[in-house]
Formats: structure tokens, sequence, C-alpha cells
């Protein structure tokens, strides 16, 4: 392939990868920090519970971000 071809795949592995990552924040970070301090949902889970996975998946959302942002180093001029 072609050096535009290689770039457009490590672009769209980029895209993918953040992609993920905002969407492993929004839907394990906000949210439960969101209903927690709302107190709206009663899950029955203790609030050190919600908050260690909370950041157990801000950790996860970060590696992918990382990820993204290596993958988007490899463009080529």
């Amino acid at each position: 392939m072609g050096k535009a071809a290689d770039n457009e795949q490590i672009k769209q592995k980029a895209t993918w990868l953040n992609n993920v990552s905002v969407s492993l924040f929004v839907g394990g970070f906000a949210i439960p920090y969101i209903s927690l301090f709302q107190k709206k949902i009663e899950t029955g889970i203790s609030d050190f519970a919600a908050a260690g996975t909370a950041v157990l998946v801000w950790a996860a959302a970060a590696v992918f971000r990382w990820r993204a942002i290596a993958a988007v180093k490899k463009i080529q001029d």
C-alpha cells in the first residue's frame, strides 16, 4: 500500500481507540458519579464499590487514549 493508505489506516485505528476511550469514560465513570451524587438510582452498591469501579474504568479509558495517541504518532509525512 502507499503512504496515504497506510496513514488512513492509522487514523482509523486511532479514531476507533479514541471512541472506545470516550465510551468507557462516559459509561463507566461519569454516569456512576452522577447517579451517586443525585441519589436517584438505588443500585444497592456501596459508594466505595461504585467509586472503585469508576477509577478502574477511568484507567482503562486512559490506556485506550494513550494507545490512540501512540497510533497517531506513527503517521508519516
